[in-house]
């Protein structure tokens, strides 16, 4: 659906259509192909594919689909008409792919923001058998459990770390290295009750569904190529539109239980926890290092690979590390 228009007499505010990529009726124009691929989109003005635009019957100029989101997470499309044919020259085109990200990451960081503060949550338990995910391939390919043990956003992508049980360690990182949706893997450390690998470069669509409706994955276990999760959201969001979301992109989800719970009056999630004060990036530095082993002595793994596995300098890793372990360390002695 057209949320509001400018700059055109005969752009009316509503030009019809729908909201989700799912079910687009507003033709097959440029902004579906951004909902679907997350990537700007260009064409003619008087391309077919932008017939029923209401910029179409001027009969010139060119027609820019931005996408408001990052990587598969797309919240919206921002289409823009230019009455000059080839208007949108590289220049054009890198701006406005940096106000899509922009804008995107503004949304994230607000449904995010509504999550953390929030004074209570429901808790959805869920099951799926999507073989869209990295994980429940390999799981299903070797017949065992994979636990996920954390994640942190890099980019467009994702960082995971995840326990292995029931499978040779070595075959499951082989497979998940040679999948299409994971850029590296290796092995981080071997404990008593599995062995935990780090998936670096992931393309997923279940966190990246999970931030776009506002929601936070609390835990996923692949078990033999099924996959249960479980989801938190607010207490104040529509809980039936977010599986709706959800079910858009993964049509066999089945919630099988939801329950309300209060947040505790203190902890690391709230306002008042121990990462008050910290970024978000000081956060993810932080939580990346102790989920590869990285404060384990001897150390499992080095600042280097750190730094590698969330794609940022050696010195940048080490000033967020710094940084957030000083925050809270200063809670504890101050």
């Amino acid at each position: 659906m057209v949320r509001a228009s400018a700059g055109g007499e005969d752009a009316p505010p509503n030009a019809g259509g729908t909201t989700t990529d799912s079910q687009i009726t507003f033709g097959n124009g440029p902004w579906t192909g951004a909902l679907r691929t997350g990537d700007l989109q260009v064409v003619d003005a008087d391309d077919p594919a932008v017939a029923e635009w209401p910029g179409r019957d001027r009969g010139r100029g060119s027609v820019a689909a931005v996408p408001l989101g990052r990587g598969a997470t797309v919240h919206g499309v921002l289409a823009v008409h230019a009455p000059e044919a080839d208007a949108f020259c590289e220049f054009e085109r890198t701006g406005f792919e940096a106000l899509g990200r922009t804008v995107g990451v503004t949304v994230d960081a607000r449904n995010s923001r509504e999550l953390v503060h929030a004074d209570g949550v429901v808790e959805l338990s869920a099951r799926l058998s999507d073989h869209a995910s990295v994980l429940v391939r390999a799981s299903d390919a070797h017949d065992c459990t994979i636990s996920l043990a954390g994640h942190v956003a890099t980019g467009d992508r994702w960082l995971l770390y995840c326990d292995v049980e029931g499978a040779d360690p070595g075959a499951v990182a082989e497979t998940a290295a040679g999948d299409p949706d994971v850029e590296r893997c290796r092995g981080v450390f071997d404990r008593r009750d599995g062995y935990r690998l780090e998936l670096a470069g992931v393309d997923s669509s279940l966190l990246d569904r999970t931030a776009a409706v506002g929601a936070s994955l609390q835990s996923a276990v692949v078990d033999r190529g099924t996959c249960r999760t479980v989801f938190e959201v607010p207490k104040t969001a529509d809980v039936r539109e977010i599986v709706a979301e959800l079910r858009s992109t993964f049509p066999n989800l089945e919630v099988h239980s939801h329950r309300d719970r209060d947040r505790p009056p203190e902890g690391p999630t709230v306002p008042d926890g121990a990462f008050e004060g910290m970024t978000d990036r000081q956060r993810d530095v932080l939580e990346t290092a102790y989920r590869a082993g990285y404060f384990e002595w001897p150390r499992e793994t080095t600042a280097e690979e750190l730094a590698d596995g969330l794609d940022i300098a050696g010195a940048t890793l080490q000033g967020h590390l710094r940084k957030a372990q000083k925050h809270l360390l200063s809670g504890l002695f101050e």
